[in-house]
């Protein structure tokens, strides 16, 4: 069989960088973006990103762009026929158009099955998942622990599994700032967007039970963190630091 030429990348209906598939999809797409040109001229590849208009040019004009619409949820139909795509996370809510030859879809992990709410979503929620993966020809997990659900949770699995791991990003030059209130203080660190799902009023609880041990927060400045910034004044958690 001949090498796909041309390739669609899934990115998905992506709101903000500031969270963890935004940072995987912006470094996935840059790093790719970068090797354009020359898998073209090895290759013959033809990369185009699927993603919100207001975000098209963002990496470069080594690759193309096609604008998500609200009906791909369902109904994802392009002029194009693409020899490959490739979702890059499980949970996009964004269907593979119908003329792709091949799929390839990445599972980041399985939380939205545990987090499902009652056995109906429960039962909603593994049918799509299923769905998709019984539709691709590849599938693609972050670890050996998700492989491994995938099987569990998803299986009869019709498309062979590989393990790909996630890489690192070496922030040890990145520029750094002293936190004048933390003055060499040994703390938990809790990293996130601080919505909901990411259990933070259980490590609240957690701080008021637990008065002598310091808990930092960390994240992007937005409603969610706000809302945490409130519930640390309100509870009078003195061993809590919020930072943005």
């Amino acid at each position: 069989m001949s090498p796909p030429s041309s390739i669609g990348i899934g990115l998905g209906r992506i709101g903000q960088w500031h969270d963890g598939i935004g940072e995987f999809v912006r470094r996935y797409a840059q790093t790719l973006a970068a090797r354009a040109p020359m898998l073209r001229e090895r290759e013959g590849w033809q990369f185009t990103y699927h993603l919100p208009r207001r975000w098209h040019g963002l990496f470069g004009d080594e690759v193309r762009y096609l604008d998500v619409h609200d009906r791909h949820r369902w109904l994802h139909r392009q002029p194009e026929t693409f020899d490959l795509w490739h979702n890059v996370h499980l949970r996009s809510r964004v269907a593979t158009p119908w003329s792709a030859r091949r799929r390839v879809e990445t599972v980041h992990d399985l939380i939205f099955l545990h987090a499902a709410r009652g056995r109906l979503q429960l039962a909603q929620r593994r049918w799509f998942a299923r769905r998709r993966l019984q539709a691709a020809d590849a599938a693609v997990a972050i670890s050996h622990h998700v492989a491994a659900e995938m099987q569990r949770a998803l299986a009869p699995l019709h498309a062979p599994v590989s393990v790909v791991h996630n890489g690192v990003l070496d922030a040890a030059a990145a520029p750094r700032r002293e936190v004048a209130e933390l003055d060499g203080t040994r703390f938990l660190l809790h990293i996130s967007r601080m919505s909901p799902n990411k259990n933070v009023g259980t490590l609240l609880d957690l701080a008021e039970a637990w008065p002598e041990q310091a808990f930092v927060f960390a994240g992007q400045r937005n409603a969610h963190t706000m809302g945490v910034q409130q519930a640390i004044a309100r509870r009078g958690l003195a061993n809590a630091t919020l930072l943005f």
